[in-house]
């Protein structure tokens, strides 16, 4: 967590209740081989496919969909004025 440009806690893996350190605060998942696998799966939690190249989703058009919404609400006109 980060307030006031001040970082409070510590980088954690991305599993619930996984304590492993990261090896870099840019890491979402520590080195654990099972937790690994996760790093390349579909961003929908429900699915179990692996992401395509360049998105963080499976080529499944709704989850794509998804991809691109969360694409574009970085570029949304009121962030842009």
């Amino acid at each position: 967590i980060v307030v006031d440009g001040v970082t409070v806690g510590r980088p954690c893996c991305g599993v619930h209740d996984c304590m492993n350190e990261l090896d870099s605060v840019k890491d979402h998942y520590c080195q654990d081989p099972e937790h690994q696998k996760l790093v390349n799966k579909c961003a929908v939690i429900v699915c179990k496919a692996q992401r395509e190249s360049g998105h963080r989703t499976c080529g499944d058009p709704d989850h794509r969909a998804l991809d691109s919404w969360a694409n574009m609400h970085a570029k949304a006109m009121f962030q842009l004025r």
